[in-house]
């Protein structure tokens, strides 16, 4: 059994964009233009990952949209507002939302928690709700989050952790789990 067109095309840009930004050499000699490049990448992740995951049935109505939420980068906002307010995940339009406090993220789909300075305390703010949680910090599948962002040398890549998607309700693909860096289980 062959992968449909659309499915491959997707599984590839993500596979593209987790593990091709070419960063290293950049960041001396344009500091800004590699942020800016590093931010597109992290927007085009958050929006793919939408589109691997499967929510609790129910969940979404034909007229809701998918928020991807992001706590403490308002770049990072508007930028993804830019590039993806036409977009469609599974029918539904997106939309990018900033959050000023943890405890928001309970209405949204994706949240991405570019800072806060106590992730075990946001965690705990949505425990028990359907949303996908992305951080690019160290340690953060440990304390209960889905996908952390990570680079490797000159890419970035991600890790997930299956055991608090399933505890949240979500079912990630397998193939969002075939181009993971490391799948682990806490």
């Amino acid at each position: 059994m062959g992968l449909e067109p659309r499915t491959c095309a997707s599984l590839v840009g993500l596979a593209v964009a987790a593990m091709t930004l070419s960063i290293g050499g950049q960041l001396s000699a344009a500091p800004q233009a590699a942020r800016d490049r590093e931010q597109l990448v992290r927007g085009a992740l958050l929006y793919k990952f939408a589109k691997f995951v499967e929510w609790p049935k129910g969940l979404h109505e034909a007229s809701d949209s998918i928020q991807i939420c992001v706590l403490g980068d308002s770049e990072l906002v508007d930028l993804l507002g830019k590039n993806i307010s036409k977009l469609v995940v599974k029918g539904h339009s997106v939309e990018a939302r900033s959050l000023e406090r943890a405890d928001q993220a309970r209405s949204c789909h994706v949240v991405y928690y570019a800072a806060t300075d106590d992730l075990s305390s946001a965690l705990r703010a949505i425990d028990g709700a359907a949303v996908l949680t992305v951080a690019s910090q160290s340690g953060f599948l440990e304390i209960g989050g889905m996908i952390n962002l990570v680079r490797r040398e000159e890419a970035i890549g991600f890790e997930i952790n299956l055991a608090a998607s399933r505890k949240a309700g979500l079912s990630l693909s397998s193939r969002l789990r075939e181009v993971a860096v490391r799948v682990a289980s806490f």
